[in-house]
C-alpha cells in the first residue's frame, strides 16, 4: 500500500513542528499543567502601640470600636478580599462578599467572629484578623 507524499509531509511537518515547540523552552520557562505551588504568605506584623493614643491602650477591658476607627481587615487565604477599612458613620465596616456588618460597640474579637459568620456564605472556614490601625478623632467641640 501506497502512502500519498502529502500526508506524510504534513505528517513529518507536524512532528518537527512539536519538536521545536517542546525545546524551544528551557525546562524551567516549561508550562506545567500542574496545580501551581503554593506560595508561603508574608508575616503580617500588628501595627505597634505607638500608633495609637495611650488613653486607647491604658483602658480597662478590651477596646470597643467607635465610628471613624481604622481597621485592616485581612482574610487569611484570600487575601484580595482584605481591606484597611474605616467603621463608617452608621458604625457598619463592608468588605468584599461579607455585606455591611456592625462594628460600632464591638469588641476586636467580636468583630472577627461576625465576619468569620457574614464570609462563611461564600468562603469555606474563613480566618478573619482584625487590627486596629488607629482610633477616632476625639470630637471637639
Amino acid at each position: 500500500m501506497k502512502v500519498p507524499n502529502t500526508l506524510c509531509r504534513s505528517a513529518i511537518a507536524i512532528l518537527v513542528l512539536a519538536s521545536v515547540a517542546c525545546q524551544a523552552r528551557t525546562p524551567s520557562e516549561r508550562v506545567s499543567l500542574d496545580a501551581p505551588e503554593p506560595v508561603a504568605p508574608e508575616p503580617i506584623l500588628a501595627p505597634t502601640a505607638p500608633n495609637l493614643p495611650a488613653e486607647t491602650l491604658a483602658t480597662d477591658g478590651p477596646y470597643t470600636l467607635s465610628s471613624g476607627d481604622m481597621l485592616e481587615i485581612l482574610v487569611h487565604g484570600a487575601p484580595e478580599l482584605g481591606r484597611t477599612v474605616p467603621v463608617g458613620p452608621d458604625g457598619f465596616v463592608r468588605i468584599p462578599f461579607s455585606g455591611p456588618v456592625m462594628a460600632r460597640g464591638e469588641t476586636i474579637e467580636t468583630l472577627q467572629a461576625r465576619l468569620n459568620q457574614a464570609l462563611s456564605r461564600e468562603l469555606i472556614a474563613p480566618d478573619i484578623e482584625v487590627l486596629l490601625l488607629s482610633t477616632a478623632p476625639a470630637a471637639t467641640e
